[in-house]
């Protein structure tokens, strides 16, 4: 079913009305298709053969299901939370079950700059085609607005703003151009050569992390804050623009206990990553929310694997900087949700590269909160900030020496009956042709500059390796002498 033309797919849909009528919000125009895959299909090679400005996509940690979107039907953006917390609940009260993707600003009060000036505070979006997977069940849906008021349509770009009421018939016809246009962007995927790689930055340099981490630590013994997490990156400039759909299927490949995601806002403007750190998820009044934080790498060999695991849970160092973790979501689901429990209380998650510490909290949802109110009621946590929150993100704002942008915030979807968010870390942001690769490190009391840089650099290792450039970070090594001041090499 997949090799099928969209406009031939819409053809066998049917349609959907809403369930509810009402004069406020958005108004949509929706078809659905559902068959059972004799075996599961791929959704990842479905939409990395779609050459489309915007793609989205978010895979569960186990592989159950997976859900994809192409074009915008609807963007919410540039608006307060308030306004677009309004617009997805008239979304939903007619259509509970559309897939809006999107995420948050780590500062969603701040306003991303440069690269990051396509994604904003936060954005959230409807796609035109959207595509789920659960098993080997499938279901393929097609939106197209019939009505939006002006301040629900900031961010438009594959539908132009309506001016007035459009019947069905006239969005049916439009929506087939949409459609034709999509299904002449085909070409089926192939894996392309790697990234000609010329130059690598590290901001900060080794020098400026050491004062970073200096000072964090001078913050921590004067009784300011328990715990900071601080962050760096690398960049990779190529010689063309990024593709990033090999780099996301390299990703796709990996089998660890992760999230895979991406949100492409246009040709050239992407955010992506594989990320264990489940920020929340819904089913009905049902939440879970994850704490992850202490770190160790894997062994070489079973017996080594198990020697940090040793070394990790029986380390004070890193157990309080879990702990810190745990107790902040503990305290915010007693504030929004009852019947409380914990599972997996300090046990250790083991990805491809790294383990972990993680505890799962879990309660059920009190009524009146909207899953972007109980996203903010947890973003950030101590895991991507620190503790107290407020003390720590300003010094995180204050010191790092770029903007983190989505880097560390929210990322994933949400319908009117659930949702699923990551915390976007193990992340990367395309923009043209560079790649901005991420990763952090919580300072507590005990770390060193060297021993943090390391973790940063086995963290991003990944994501380096996906990208396909031949490269590995020890080919740009940094060497941690107080006199390194430059963070800029190239590669020969």
């Amino acid at each position: 079913m997949l090799t099928k033309q969209l406009v031939t797919l819409l053809d066998t849909s049917r349609n959907c009305p809403a369930r509810k009528f009402s004069l406020q919000g958005p108004r949509f125009l929706r078809r659905e298709v559902f068959w059972q895959a004799p075996a599961a299909e791929s959704v990842i090679d479905w939409l990395c053969s779609w050459q489309v400005p915007e793609k989205f996509y978010f895979s569960d940690k186990n592989g159950q299901y997976e859900i994809a979107g192409l074009g915008s039907a609807l963007t919410l953006s540039g608006i307060s939370r308030k306004k677009a917390a309004e617009a997805l609940s008239g979304l939903w009260s007619r259509h509970p079950e559309a897939v809006v993707f999107g995420g948050a600003a780590f500062a969603e009060n701040q306003l991303p700059a440069g690269e990051w000036k396509d994604f904003g505070c936060f954005r959230f979006t409807l796609p035109v085609v959207e595509l789920r997977r659960i098993g080997s069940a499938m279901r393929l849906a097609f939106n197209y607005p019939l009505y939006c008021a002006s301040d629900d349509q900031i961010a438009q770009s594959s539908i132009p703003p309506l001016n007035q009421r459009l019947s069905h018939d006239a969005a049916s016809s439009a929506l087939r151009q949409i459609l034709a246009a999509m299904d002449r962007a085909r070409v089926p995927y192939a894996p392309a050569a790697p990234a000609a790689v010329h130059t690598l930055n590290l901001f900060p340099p080794y020098k400026g992390w050491d004062a970073m981490i200096v000072k964090a630590l001078e913050n921590i013994r004067a009784g300011v804050i328990d715990k900071v997490v601080l962050s760096r990156k690398m960049v990779l400039t190529a010689r063309e623009d990024w593709n990033i759909d090999p780099v996301l299927m390299r990703l796709a490949q990996i089998r660890d206990d992760s999230f895979v995601f991406l949100y492409q806002t246009g040709r050239g403007s992407a955010f992506f990553g594989r990320t264990p750190e489940r920020l929340l998820k819904l089913e009905g009044r049902s939440i879970s929310v994850d704490a992850l934080a202490g770190t160790r790498p894997r062994g070489r060999n079973q017996t080594e694997d198990s020697l940090f695991e040793t070394e990790l849970l029986q380390s004070p160092k890193e157990i309080e900087e879990h702990r810190i973790v745990s107790r902040y979501v503990e305290t915010r689901m007693h504030q929004i949700a009852r019947n409380q429990k914990t599972l997996c209380r300090e046990s250790i998650l083991k990805l491809k590269n790294l383990q972990h510490i993680f505890t799962q909290h879990c309660g059920e949802l009190r009524n009146g909160h909207h899953v972007l109110d109980t996203l903010a009621c947890f973003h950030p946590t101590p895991a991507v900030n620190g503790h107290p929150a407020e003390t720590a993100r300003n010094l995180i704002l204050q010191w790092e020496p770029y903007d983190r942008g989505w880097y560390a915030g929210p990322i994933g979807w949400m319908t009117g009956e659930a949702a699923e968010f990551a915390v976007g870390i193990r992340s990367a942001l395309v923009h043209g042709n560079q790649l901005h690769i991420f990763a952090g490190a919580g300072i507590v009391p005990g770390s060193t500059p060297l021993s943090e840089w390391q973790e940063t650099e086995d963290k991003m290792q990944t994501m380096v390796r996906a990208a396909g450039a031949g490269l590995e970070i020890r080919d740009f090594k940094v060497q941690p002498s107080p006199k390194s001041s430059t963070g800029r090499m190239r590669a020969e």
